[in-house]
């Protein structure tokens, strides 16, 4: 018998569409939930982590790429039967990770007539078809496409900031699916997908950052992207007491940079995944799990750029003074993960799960054996606690520990997260959750800096610690009386440790308050109206008090250089000091104390009004929504600008009154319209 739940989209994941902010992409909603923010470069960070310290799954396979440069995610929603997040102590099956966990179930084909979906918008157009083959096959085809680039963007390509747009990004992304029902028991689906986005600028002395080290003026060419195909074996027992999954999987990515004065990062890698997971229930007490995983990654670096030597412990990153580093090299990363879990039912309310992680690193020569555990108590049908408590460990960042760009010798960083929660159902329509957490960190990587260290010449150490802890409310209203919606209050600190200095100080992204409230209410069948309002507390910045000119005395005289070079003659003499010259770059700036001032608090309320209509042999839809309605001015950065670029007029708190300071502004007040067909 096939089984027909795996190719429906979930209720709860179907009312994600129609949220307000969230562009038609239900992976948006992760922003409003708690403990989660984003990042610089538009990733979720969860619960006080950075955003590499989480890891994102499709289908059970490990991804390293599920947002475009857009924010939007690289799946066609019709598509995701269901995401869940993990915040802390994650399940057993889940590795190589201490921030949070992303994980996406993509549906299985429908056997039902051929239909195609067509949908667009200002930032996508796509498509997507469906049906059944036959009664034992089904398939589905979706390919998406960004848009901005075939519109008259001369209004987003002209010159801001010393960067002009010469080619505007284009994101495109796609998913092929195929499943063949051997019989009631097994299933094979056969899967390809991709993504993309690439973008060309060019960068001129106008640009603070080229001000300052002119070796980064230039063209700016941008690809990232992946291709993937898998096959996946699916079996279940006629009982369904026991199920197991085998999936094979070869995925091929790609990082290719080009920028500045020739200087080049380019990052492909041939990615083999195998993995196997069994799960049965032993007896009215026991459900055991268990699985394996097997990742090998081949990497072929070419590198020949300027890279500095950086943490989230330093200023800034600045490549000014940075070494030029030529690699042309093949390495080989392979990655080893086991599980095993058993769900033990001690009573009618109690339930506790053991379970042990295996994470080996063959790079590093590593290996964790990571225990977890989880105790439920029901005190009542309506009302139920948790508590969790789980070791992880994550593999370092590539650029932290391959070797001639970082240190091969580093350890894993560790994490100890504690949990404790509560679930209360206030009535049938409204929900309560909270929880309480503490993440413990070690083992972090930190960068050396200091030239007379001993170990100056490793770059990088595990010379670091953190901790995060909070506690996080969440209330939520399921579908009733034509409203649904929910609320997330997130209270929280996170801060990091130099044990080579001994200093604290705030994380990155420590955000003591975090506010979301999210409302839809339908009008009528056809019409469905919500709100998204956020709250959150400014990020923290570095403040610069001061300028440091003295590079500037240090330049030498011809006769300097004829002495250094006496067989170069007058004329490279005056090459060399021309060279000199346009490397020197803008003053230095001085840094206060880290992470220590605040940026103005983000607040952003988004409004969405949808109209769907059935037709004969489908529905269309027409949707509208208004971005930051009230064009709040969130303030994203300030950084010191030696190119004066529209200075503020007010000195931000800790900046020194003689440097020159810009400012990153959110976006404003934005609309956007959208059209689905369905036939």
């Amino acid at each position: 018998m096939r089984r027909q739940d795996t190719t429906r989209i979930s209720e709860k994941t179907q009312q994600l569409f129609s949220i307000a902010g969230a562009a038609d992409d239900p992976l948006q909603a992760l922003y409003a939930l708690p403990g989660v923010t984003f990042s610089d470069g538009g990733e979720p960070v969860i619960r006080g982590s950075g955003a590499e310290d989480n890891i994102y799954y499709i289908d059970s396979v490990p991804a390293q790429y599920l947002f475009h440069v857009f924010g939007n995610s690289i799946f066609n929603k019709n598509l995701i039967q269901r995401f869940e997040l993990h915040s802390g102590a994650f399940p057993s099956r889940y590795g190589d990770a201490t921030g949070g966990v992303i994980d996406v179930t993509l549906r299985d084909p429908k056997h039902e007539d051929f239909s195609t979906i067509v949908s667009a918008s200002f930032l996508l157009t796509g498509v997507l078809v469906e049906g059944e083959l036959n009664e034992n096959h089904a398939f589905y085809a979706s390919y998406r496409r960004s848009l901005l680039d075939q519109f008259d963007t001369d209004f987003l390509t002209e010159d801001e900031d010393g960067v002009t747009v010469t080619d505007f990004p284009v994101a495109q992304d796609y998913q092929l699916k195929h499943r063949w029902d051997l019989n009631d028991k097994n299933s094979l689906s056969f899967v390809a997908a991709g993504a993309s986005d690439d973008l060309e600028a060019e960068a001129d002395g106008d640009n603070d950052y080229v001000a300052r080290d002119p070796d980064l003026a230039g063209p700016v060419n941008y690809e990232q992207g992946f291709n993937s195909q898998g096959i996946t074996w699916s079996w279940a027992s006629t009982s369904s007491n026991k199920e197991s999954n085998f999936i094979l999987s070869h995925i091929d990515e790609y990082l290719h940079l080009d920028y500045g004065n020739d200087q080049t990062v380019n990052t492909p890698a041939d990615r083999y995944v195998m993995r196997f997971d069994y799960g049965q229930t032993a007896s009215d007490n026991h459900h055991i799990t268990t699985g394996v995983s097997y990742s090998s990654s081949d990497y072929d670096f070419k590198i020949s750029a300027k890279l500095p030597v950086c943490s989230d412990f330093d200023s800034e990153c600045s490549t000014a003074d940075a070494e030029l580093i030529s690699l042309e090299d093949n390495v080989s990363i392979d990655t080893l993960n086991a599980y095993f879990e058993d769900e033990i039912r001690l009573s009618s309310r109690n339930t506790i799960s053991l379970a042990l992680h295996l994470s080996q690193y063959d790079y590093l020569g590593k290996t964790e054996f990571e225990p977890r555990l989880r105790w439920e108590h029901e005190f009542s049908d309506d009302l139920k606690t948790h508590i969790a408590l789980g070791q992880h460990s994550q593999s370092p960042e590539l650029a932290e520990m391959i070797d001639g760009v970082g240190n091969p010798n580093l350890d894993v960083v560790k994490a100890t997260h504690l949990v404790l929660g509560l679930e209360y159902y206030l009535s049938t329509n409204w929900l309560f959750k909270t929880e309480m957490y503490y993440k413990d960190l070690r083992d972090v990587v930190i960068s050396i800096n200091n030239p007379s260290a001993p170990d100056f010449a490793d770059k990088y150490s595990n010379d670091a610690e953190g901790k995060a802890y909070g506690i996080e409310f969440f209330l939520q209203r399921e579908l009733s009386d034509k409203w649904y919606g929910w609320a997330s209050l997130s209270l929280g600190k996170t801060e990091r440790k130099d044990l080579r200095s001994g200093d604290t100080s705030p994380f990155e992204y420590d955000k003591p308050i975090i506010f979301n409230i999210t409302a839809n209410y339908l009008l009528s069948d056809s019409w469905n109206i919500g709100l998204t309002w956020s709250y959150q507390s400014g990020a923290l910045y570095t403040p610069v008090v001061g300028l440091d000119s003295s590079a500037n005395d240090d330049l030498p005289s011809l006769l300097e250089l004829l002495v250094a070079n006496p067989t170069g003659g007058l004329f490279n003499a005056i090459n060399d000091l021309l060279n000199q010259v346009n490397n020197l770059g803008a003053p230095s700036p001085v840094y206060g104390r880290f992470n220590s001032q605040r940026l103005p608090d983000y607040q952003r309320l988004d409004l969405r009004a949808e109209y769907t209509r059935p037709t004969i042999s489908g529905y269309w839809k027409f949707y509208v929504d208004l971005l930051n309605a009230y064009d709040h001015d969130n303030v994203q950065g300030y950084e010191y600008s030696p190119t004066d670029r529209e200075p503020l007029s007010y000195t931000p708190a800790g900046y020194g009154e003689n440097v020159p300071v810009a400012a990153e502004h959110g976006i404003g007040i934005f609309p956007s319209l959208g059209l689905e067909v369905k036939f």
